[in-house]
């Protein structure tokens, strides 16, 4: 099962909900069923609305049953996601991936992955300092999930001194 969101608030009268999704929001559009506090949730409809998911479970027909569902997170099997393109990923498959510089240097390691309206933040472990960084082409210069993350030597002027 792969976490793909939190439900943060119902939308309406009659049930419908809104997810924020990790990662773009097109991806999950064909999802069939979801779980919510490990409930299997038949999807009614779904659609795409200022990158986020607005969702109508057959089971839920009014806004004070939308409501406890509020703040939980949202799972899907991996199996309904769409295939991803080469140079794409899910931010699960970056945790505990090692982070080095351009010159091969170990940076740390990718702990988690906060997003947010204008960027993504990653968090990365360095020995017993944890510190966050934008994820922007800026400073990432490459990502392969199946080897390792590099970060530009502009991680030099973000770290956080002992």
């Amino acid at each position: 099962m792969i976490n793909i969101g939190k439900i943060v608030k119902p939308q309406g009268i009659k049930g419908e909900i809104k997810i924020i999704v990790d990662g773009e929001a097109e991806r999950f559009k064909n999802l069939r069923h979801v779980f919510v506090s490990e409930k299997l949730h038949e999807i009614e409809t779904i659609s795409v609305r200022d990158g986020a998911l607005f969702v109508k479970f057959r089971d839920i027909s009014s806004r004070n049953d939308a409501e406890e569902l509020r703040n939980l997170d949202v799972f899907c099997d991996e199996n309904e996601l769409e295939q991803l393109s080469e140079n794409e990923f899910y931010f699960k498959d970056l945790i505990g991936k090692k982070i080095v510089d351009e010159n091969g240097n170990l940076v740390g390691e990718i702990i988690d992955i906060d997003q947010f309206g204008s960027a993504d933040v990653i968090y990365i472990r360095e020995r017993n300092i944890i510190f966050s960084v934008p994820f922007i082409d800026s400073i990432f210069k490459a990502i392969d999930v199946d080897k390792i993350v590099i970060i530009k030597d502009a991680y030099d002027n973000m770290k956080i001194s002992d």
